[in-house]
């Protein structure tokens, strides 16, 4: 008997929900506790300039239920904004939320992310969301967002002409990195341009030739991926990747 217990409750957390609600998409497809939503967006993902997350928040008792949602940040592109939608409310500061919800009703909740101006740096943006309800404060579910942001701007067109080489590739923070570049045409707003996985700018330098061979100290670089590019004052012209050890 005992073990029949434990298996029932231990179903109940798997499929996301508790005796009194459940986490599902906006199909109605339930969601585990633990369930990752990751996602590659470009600027056709945006709807009025956002990327929107869509979740359905049911009251799965006979009574009015008061829920509570904590969505926090684990990393964040620094040009992105994140707000919640729930409870007929948005909220722009990401803090602990609450509100209730009818007898066998659902509540919709949304997560939008929203970039400054454009998606204009390889980027992440990593969260957690995580639900309970206060007649059950111990039972949480809790859910986890991962969203790759690839730049506007990187056409298949300007990769062709276009181009930016490293080696080495890996490269140690102890050594120097050779950059090797090729330019269609003079512009002094050309710039080599690291970014950190969060699009934050750690080294730019101009671009003053059409072709050259150039080194750069990355012992201020510490380990972890970056994103490297040629870039004028308009957009991205080519971006590729680079790992520090």
């Amino acid at each position: 008997m005992k073990k029949i217990l434990v298996l029932f409750f231990a179903s109940l957390a798997f499929f996301g929900y508790s005796q009194s609600f459940q986490i599902s998409d906006k199909d109605g497809n339930p969601y585990s506790n633990d369930h990752i939503i990751s996602a590659v967006i470009t600027e056709d993902d945006l709807d009025f300039g956002e990327y929107k997350i869509f979740l359905n928040v049911r009251n799965l008792t006979s009574e009015t239920l008061r829920m509570n949602i904590l969505p926090k940040a684990l990393a964040l592109n620094e040009n992105l904004k994140a707000y919640v939608c729930c409870f007929g409310s948005c909220y722009d500061d990401l803090s602990e939320i609450s509100g209730q919800i009818e007898a066998n009703e659902i509540d919709e909740f949304s997560l939008h992310l929203v970039p400054d101006t454009c998606l204009c740096y390889f980027g992440l943006a990593q969260l957690t969301l995580e639900f309970w309800s206060d007649a059950e404060q111990a039972d949480k579910v809790k859910i986890y967002v991962n969203i790759e942001m690839k730049p506007l701007g990187l056409k298949d067109t300007n990769l062709a002409d276009y181009q930016i080489t490293v080696f080495p590739n890996p490269v140690s923070s102890q050594s120097t990195l050779h950059v090797s570049y090729s330019l269609p045409e003079h512009n002094n707003n050309h710039q080599l341009v690291f970014r950190n996985i969060l699009g934050k700018l750690i080294f730019s330098t101009p671009l003053h030739s059409f072709e050259n061979n150039i080194q750069i100290d990355v012992t201020a670089f510490s380990s972890g991926v970056y994103f490297y590019s040629i870039e004028n004052s308009k957009q991205i012209l080519a971006t590729r990747k680079l790992i520090v050890k």
